[in-house]
């Protein structure tokens, strides 16, 4: 009889891909995950990039390097805040895990020429194929030297 309550959390476990107790999805699995239209909670790891006018995360293993996801920072806590402004000033990105609401691509504007029916991006010029609303920075650290720079996607129009 106690052993009832074990097996049925193993076969829970076994059947169930998207439980990750141990660490933060990568970026890539995060944006596949992510169809037109939907939005879910994630905890990512990627390198984050602050400039001018974009803030935005990549993964030099995916997607060619490309930066694929706008981040906006709507912080429940300032804990790691400080780190990060540092580390951003000195290099102008680093490697972060950060939580909160990850959304897909925008569904096309009914409203819009045909022409421009094609899902639409979010950030600077749309840019981007995700959003991540950032609830939380829970670490921050230096981008390993010799790390790849982002790339951008070389437009199809």
């Amino acid at each position: 009889m106690l052993l009832l309550p074990v097996v049925v959390t193993a076969l829970f476990l076994s059947t169930h891909d998207s439980f990750e107790p141990s660490g933060p999805s990568a970026l890539c699995r995060v944006v596949e995950a992510t169809g037109v239209g939907e939005h879910h909670h994630a905890r990512v790891a990627a390198i984050l990039v602050s400039g001018r006018e974009d803030t935005f995360l990549y993964d030099p293993e995916c997607h060619g390097g490309r930066a694929l996801t706008w981040v906006e920072l709507k912080l429940r806590s300032n804990s790691n805040r400080k780190t990060l402004d540092r580390l951003l000033r000195r290099d102008g990105r680093v490697r972060v895990v950060l939580t909160g609401e990850v959304w897909g691509p925008q569904p096309p504007d009914p409203s819009l020429p045909e022409a421009f029916g094609h899902a639409r991006g979010w950030g600077h010029l749309s840019g981007y194929q995700t959003r991540l609303v950032v609830a939380l920075i829970e670490s921050v650290e230096p981008v390993r030297e010799g790390t790849p720079w982002f790339t951008r996607p070389v437009s199809d129009r």
